[in-house]
């Protein structure tokens, strides 16, 4: 599933979730929308309706992104290779609720949430 984040008419970011396993294959976010609590949102948001407790991958290149997850608690928990290098593999803290399934509340504004299937 994929959820996506906007703002007005702009397309702020996604996050794409593998439900069954809870795996975040992928959270990415506009350059211009980065740093206004939306990822944060995305983020909060997958996590508080995926059943089960999330794991993701990410390059361990990626240090902007290894940041973003462990100063949310995020615990590496396993690595290995790929084909665009070596990889984390992270698990999400323990969950003490639920994010509403329709809205997400960042510091800066509301975003809309809009899921899609493929």
């Amino acid at each position: 599933m994929i959820w996506v984040a906007e703002g007005g008419k702009a397309l702020l970011g996604f996050a794409s979730v593998y439900v069954p396993s809870a795996f975040l294959h992928a959270l990415y976010i506009a350059g211009y929308a980065q740093g206004r609590g939306v990822g944060r949102a995305l983020l909060a948001h997958v996590i508080g309706i995926t059943p089960g407790r999330m794991t993701l991958k990410c390059l361990t290149r990626n240090h902007l992104a290894r940041r973003f997850y462990t100063a949310r608690g995020w615990e590496v928990i396993g690595g290995g290779e790929s084909p665009q290098g070596p990889y984390l593999t992270f698990e999400a803290p323990e969950r003490g609720g639920r994010a509403n399934p329709e809205r997400v509340e960042s510091p800066a504004t509301t975003y809309l949430l809009n899921k899609t299937t493929n």
